[in-house]
């Protein structure tokens, strides 16, 4: 197994996310800056990567990595809102905790609490977590693909090396090799040759 295409890898968009949530959370505005730099800078890259891979592949390949800081972004937003929720003040807000007993307080905390980390872990943060979907690279490396085979004035052949590179799990010469960090470099290389 490549170490690029492990699980120590695969969960440092998570773990950073998360850290940066905390700090987020911990520091308010002046990070959520930097966070925001962070979500424009993968938003530009992605779609330079789009517009840029019919005619310069691996380059596009490239831009799109920088993607995975769309990943990192929203799991520090997700951590940040979680962790600000949990606060008895802001729970105050959203419950009206002040006219419960201690005791009812912890529970009605304990299950709103939960409940917005439960949403936040499916809507927006598991994908992040398994390595794939939509704030992951190889989702828009795919596409990118797709609307650059769309762009070609010359189209490779269904039966060519080429044409596997852009759609298929498996290519010639390299046998099943997915759309993980290695698969894509090499899929790119692929098509900047046709080109």
């Amino acid at each position: 197994m490549s170490f690029l295409s492990s699980n120590i890898v695969a969960g440092l968009p998570a773990l950073i996310g998360v850290i940066l949530g905390l700090r987020l959370a911990t520091e308010g505005f002046p990070f959520l800056f930097y966070v925001g730099v962070l979500f424009g800078i993968a938003f530009l890259a992605l779609h330079l990567g789009y517009g840029l891979m019919s005619r310069f592949p691996r380059f596009a390949g490239s831009s799109i990595e920088i993607w995975i800081f769309s990943a990192i972004a929203v799991t520090a937003f997700a951590t940040a809102t979680v962790i600000l929720i949990s606060f008895r003040g802001a729970l105050d807000c959203v419950v009206g905790l002040k006219q419960l007993s201690g005791e009812q307080a912890k529970t009605v905390s304990t299950a709103l609490i939960g409940a917005v980390t439960t949403y936040v872990a499916l809507a927006w943060t598991k994908d992040i977590g398994d390595a794939k979907g939509y704030f992951w690279p190889s989702t828009h490396f795919k596409k990118a693909m797709e609307t650059a085979y769309g762009e070609l004035v010359t189209k490779p052949g269904n039966d060519t090396q080429t044409y596997e590179a852009m759609f298929l799990d498996t290519v010639r010469g390299h046998g099943p090799i997915g759309w993980d960090f290695k698969a894509r470099r090499i899929r790119s290389g692929i098509l900047a040759d046709f080109i």
